[in-house]
């Protein structure tokens, strides 16, 4: 049980890696072969994505620590934790003003992915950081799916909910 429980976090540390680099991977292809212009309103979303994306895989780097018995500091990360979602919160918030006052102005294909992924980041950020949108096994569905009550994510429970 412990092993595949290792297991399953080493992959989803894995995911949160290889999910960062696909999406610098995308944004370039986009800069490059699009010629999307490089300026906030375009910027943003991919960076805050990956910058979330990091954070996931850094909690369950530090997850996985805690399961082997080996964790790293508590309070320390407890503190990293509540740093990074009050920095998200406050990016969030300085995208959507940037957004509200600026005109910068641009083509159809890249305002669909700008929005995309201000909407992952979103999405994600709300993931990590509150409620468990990511949902494997029938049960968890089939509870989701009857309106009963949505699970806290890991990090939350870990440094948010208890002591």
């Amino acid at each position: 049980m412990k092993k595949e429980l290792n297991a399953t976090i080493r992959g989803l540390v894995r995911g949160h890696l290889l999910a960062s680099l696909m999406f610098s991977l995308t944004f370039y292809a986009l800069y490059r072969y699009w010629e999307m212009e490089l300026s906030v309103v375009t910027f943003f979303p991919y960076a805050l994505l990956i910058f979330i994306l990091l954070q996931g895989c850094y909690f369950w780097y530090y997850y996985s620590k805690k399961i082997a018995k080996r964790p790293l500091d508590y309070t320390f990360n407890q503190t990293i934790f509540k740093l990074f979602r009050l920095v998200n919160g406050l990016l969030f918030l300085a995208y959507g003003i940037y957004l509200i006052s600026g005109n910068d102005k641009l083509s159809t294909i890249h305002v669909i992915a700008v929005t995309f992924y201000s909407l992952f980041s979103l999405v994600e950020y709300i993931n990590l950081y509150y409620i468990r949108l990511s949902y494997t096994k029938a049960q968890d569905i089939k509870r989701l799916v009857q309106f009963k009550l949505l699970k806290p994510t890991r990090l939350r429970r870990e440094f948010f909910l208890k002591r």
